[in-house]
């Protein structure tokens, strides 16, 4: 399943109410469509706002296609940051509403890097993947706005908080006459275990059963069971 509708609510009108109240529609079209709500430690002020911002790993502030058209696309960035260093959450949403949902999401689901991500009418994103999930709250969509994720249409209505599969490959595209506005989270990665080894990390057995792995049906599938032996 691409999308999944997760088991938490908010209220969403208030949610709205509180973005159009602080002017962030404006702030998100002054700031290439994009505002962090969750920041790194050590920045401060304006800065937070925008230290999430764009592509971590892509220098699209200095691609210019009508220039680079031989080029593939942007150069990678010299430095990459991380996901996981945006979990701070930006000071001005502190004592907000934004904020609250920000550290109950964190809490929660652990949830990094949210940002409030605006597509403008008639324009579409790259096909990319991502690392991992994202989480999804629509704040201003319709029906005319949607992902694509493997090929499939995938539509996120307002009203709900969805997780995304955005590691499959994958584009958002607003062809409606509104400025879709989402906010949005990565969600981390899998904590790996090390006390244990990995599958290729594990010993081959020795004088064994040959073929499937006989206890695969929970029990010993020739005359008895695992307790026997």
């Amino acid at each position: 399943m691409s999308v999944e509708k997760l088991d938490i609510e908010f209220d969403y009108k208030r949610l709205v109410g509180e973005f159009k109240g602080l002017g962030i529609e404006q702030k998100l079209i002054d700031n290439e469509r994009q505002l962090a709500v969750q920041c790194r430690k050590g920045i401060k002020g304006e800065k937070q706002l925008t230290d999430s911002c764009g592509s971590l790993v892509y220098d699209w502030d200095n691609y210019y296609p009508e220039v680079d058209y031989e080029n593939s696309g942007p150069k990678v960035r010299d430095v990459i940051l991380q996901e996981d260093e945006f979990n701070l959450l930006c000071d001005i949403w502190k004592g907000t509403y934004i904020g609250e949902i920000v550290n109950a999401l964190h809490e929660e689901y652990g949830v990094l890097r949210g940002r409030f991500m605006m597509l403008s009418m008639k324009t579409c994103l790259t096909y990319h993947k991502d690392n991992t999930p994202r989480l999804h709250i629509p704040l201003i969509t319709d029906e005319n706005c949607f992902m694509v994720i493997d090929d499939k249409v995938c539509r996120i209505p307002y009203g709900g908080v969805y997780k995304v599969d955005t590691t499959k490959v994958h584009t958002a595209i607003n062809a409606s006459k509104i400025l879709r506005t989402h906010l949005v989270f990565c969600f981390p990665k899998p904590v790996v275990d090390k006390s244990k080894p990995l599958p290729w990390e594990m010993p081959e057995e020795l004088g064994g059963p040959k073929g499937a792995e006989p206890t695969r049906f929970g029990t010993w599938e020739n005359k008895g069971r695992e307790i026997d032996f």
